[in-house]
């Protein structure tokens, strides 16, 4: 069994424009200038997992984690007195299916392993104008739910024995991934000094994804609709953790389980 925690940085990092939900704030700077970029992959993260080692040094290993994201910020400066700011972070549970090749050196062990990754969660997405030296603008934030986040992992990781049944791991690994929401909702709209959450329509407060649309704009006790998105989650990560044995013989007499 392992357990281990980290932190992955973003990797391959995608973006899209200021206000890319602008259903409420309207056509309000949404030129391709200073595209914020971004990835929901990158964070702290928290893992348990259990593995099956053969006699010839291949293995199969099930990880289970937890992705606590790390917000990307960004601000812009629009007409010298106007900033833009955007914050977008994910957290998501994830399952990492994973084949691996354990080799032993002098006093140390090397583990190449690669394997699948799946998960669910939400991503956040919060951005705001202020207006003229400190007047208040816009505030609005999404909150994106449903759907999967899917990609692949490869690692590398050195394990250093501290007894038969216990290693200490340094692992780096490379996650390419995105996550594709099906639905997302305004959870704050904020215009000058006036909340209007609570009294957005359906059409303003919720949306839907699909893979093709026929209509956009449905009436006011709808959530509208979008074309499904891929959002960027890679990332390229530095764990630290402990490894023990739940049985451990002679390799010619029996394999084991870690």
């Amino acid at each position: 069994m392992t357990a281990s925690t980290g932190y992955n940085f973003s990797a391959e990092k995608s973006n899209f424009d200021n206000f890319y939900y602008n259903k409420l704030v309207g056509a309000f700077y949404t030129q391709n200038k200073d595209r914020f970029e971004y990835s929901v992959g990158k964070g702290v993260n928290f893992n348990l997992g259990i593995g099956y080692t053969t006699k010839q040094d291949i293995g199969f290993e099930l990880e289970g984690s937890y992705l606590m994201g790390m917000k990307t910020i960004g601000k812009t400066d629009y007409f010298v007195s106007d900033v833009f700011k955007k914050e977008i972070w994910g957290c998501f549970y994830r399952i990492n299916p994973s084949i691996y090749l354990l080799r032993p050196l002098k006093k140390l062990s090397l583990k190449l392993s690669i394997g699948g990754l799946m998960g669910f969660g939400k991503m956040y997405l919060n951005q705001s104008v202020t207006y003229n030296e400190g007047m208040p603008g816009f505030q609005y934030e999404n909150e994106f739910s449903g759907g999967y986040y899917l990609g692949f992992e490869a690692g590398i990781s050195v394990l250093y024995p501290i007894n038969n049944q216990l290693n200490l791991f340094v692992d780096v690994n490379w996650i390419n991934a995105y996550f594709s929401p099906m639905r997302g909702r305004v959870t704050k709209f904020v215009s000058g000094e006036h909340d209007y959450t609570d009294i957005l329509d359906v059409w303003d407060r919720e949306f839907t994804y699909s893979n093709s649309v026929d209509k956009m704009f449905n009436t006011p006790e709808e959530p509208a609709n979008m074309l499904r998105e891929n959002f960027a989650a890679s990332s390229i990560g530095l764990q630290v953790g402990i490894q023990w044995s739940l049985w451990h013989k002679e390799k010619n007499k029996e394999e084991k389980v870690d």
